[in-house]
């Protein structure tokens, strides 16, 4: 089992565990965390917040 946790960022491969990567404003973007013998974690980042 690796112990490093592979990071993506929409799509493309950014590196392992702790990562700093710069995002494009105005746009949704996906972040997935995986890690062998576990799930992959996926998190939505919107270019927006609305609050009703």
């Amino acid at each position: 089992m690796t112990p490093y946790s592979k990071i993506y960022v929409d799509g493309d491969y950014v590196g392992t565990d702790a990562v700093s990567v710069a995002l494009t404003r105005g746009e949704n973007h996906t972040v997935i965390v995986k890690k062998e013998g576990y799930n992959p974690e996926t998190v939505g980042i919107k270019s927006r917040v609305q609050i009703d």
